[in-house]
C-alpha cells in the first residue's frame, strides 16, 4: 500500500476522499443471505461517482499470475469498471475485458514496473489519471497496447531469424 497509494495520488486522485478512492470497496456478485466476508477489492478508484478502477495489491515478493483469477470475480461483479489493476506495489499489470464484455481477460493489456520512466510507459499511465481517464478509449487503448506488442514481437523474431522473403 506505500507504493500503491503515493501513485494513485501521482495519478491526481484524491486519496483522502472516501468518495473517490474507495478503500475495501465491495465487489460480490450477491448480497450474502448468512454472516461472511464479501469479496473486496484493495482500492476502487471512482470518477464522477461510477466505480471505474479497480487495484488488487499484493506482497511485494508475490507472483502476480496466481491471483489473476481473485481479480476476474470482483472485475466481472462490476460491470461499470473497465480497468483492473493487479499490483505488488512494484510490478502493475492493468487489465479489461476486450475478448467478452465484463470478463477479465486472462493477460494484461499493458505491464508498468516503477522503474520503468521511458517516455512511452509515462505516457500510457497519463491515461489513467483522474484528469485524462476516459472509459470508452479503454478498449482502444488496450487493443493497440496489444497490437504493439504482437507488432514488435514479431518484427523481433524476424530481425531474430528472417525468412526468405524478407531478406529479398
Amino acid at each position: 500500500h506505500a507504493c500503491v497509494l503515493p501513485l494513485i495520488q501521482i495519478l491526481g486522485y484524491d486519496v483522502w476522499n472516501p468518495l473517490e478512492v474507495k478503500p475495501e470497496y465491495i465487489s460480490d456478485f450477491v448480497t450474502k443471505g448468512k454472516p461472511g466476508s464479501s469479496e473486496k477489492i484493495d482500492y476502487c478508484l471512482c470518477i464522477d461517482s461510477e466505480p471505474s478502477i479497480f487495484i488488487e495489491c499484493k506482497a511485494l515478493s508475490e507472483k502476480l499470475a496466481k491471483y489473476t483469477g481473485q481479480l476476474s470475480r470482483y472485475f466481472n461483479a462490476s460491470p461499470s469498471v473497465k480497468v483492473a489493476l493487479l499490483t505488488n506495489g512494484f510490478l502493475y499489470n492493468f487489465y479489461t475485458d476486450l475478448k467478452t464484455p465484463n470478463i477479465l481477460d486472462e493477460t494484461p493489456f499493458f505491464v508498468w514496473s516503477l522503474d520503468d520512466l521511458s517516455d512511452g510507459s509515462l505516457d500510457q499511465l497519463i491515461f489513467f489519471s483522474r484528469a485524462a481517464f476516459n472509459r470508452d478509449q479503454v478498449k482502444i487503448i488496450a487493443e493497440a497496447n496489444i497490437t504493439k506488442k504482437l507488432l514488435e514481437g514479431y518484427l523481433e523474431e524476424l530481425f531474430k531469424s528472417p525468412s526468405d522473403n524478407f531478406i529479398k
